[in-house]
């Protein structure tokens, strides 16, 4: 089995497969881990597909913010693929929608929710510039989701999901065009 000394609980990277596993909370760290494995199969090869099978509950929305990024960075010419093989709720929700091709297995799980507003100060104008801020971004990314598919979800119905934090199931998600394919992609390590 080919392992890379990367490997952590919540990520683990086989460059032979170019395959990338997110299983766990998206933090920092999982960012770090994810940009370097990323960046090192681009410069392997640029044109080869990278897999990021993903399998998480969520985690930090500049996390997932910044791996969404590094993902679709113009010095990324590696097509990234994302399959989710358990879940993807939160953070590893806006990773998945970041990927150029959006695979799920048949039992995959989503949901995406309005921003939290943890570990907020509580002074008033402070409070509302912030507010505003991840209202500014959280309607971005309802935008980005309502593009990638392909208007199939409209902006009001992305919302509504949005507010109320429910979880649906991969045809649901294929039927509303928040993923491309259910296929059970099988990672061979």
């Amino acid at each position: 089995m080919e392992y890379h000394p990367m490997t952590e609980h919540e990520i683990s990277f086989f460059p032979k497969k170019r395959h990338i596993f997110i299983n766990g909370e998206i933090t920092e760290e999982t960012h770090q881990k994810v940009l370097k494995s990323l960046r090192y199969l681009n410069e392997a090869d640029g044109k080869k597909p990278i897999t990021l099978f993903i399998n998480t509950e969520g985690g930090g929305w500049d996390a997932a913010r910044a791996i969404s990024d590094d993902i679709r960075a113009e010095d990324m010419s590696a097509p990234v693929y994302g399959c989710v093989t358990g879940q993807a709720h939160s953070a590893g929700f806006i990773i998945l929608q970041a990927c150029d091709k959006r695979f799920a297995h048949p039992s995959a799980l989503f949901m995406f929710h309005a921003p939290d507003l943890g570990g907020v100060r509580a002074d008033a104008p402070y409070l509302r510039a912030t507010i505003k801020e991840i209202q500014k971004e959280h309607e971005h990314f309802l935008r980005l989701i309502v593009g990638r598919s392909k208007r199939k979800m409209t902006l009001k119905e992305a919302r509504e999901w949005s507010r109320a934090s429910k979880e649906f199931s991969a045809q649901i998600a294929l039927k509303n065009g928040l993923i491309d394919k259910i296929k059970k992609m099988r990672p061979t390590v």
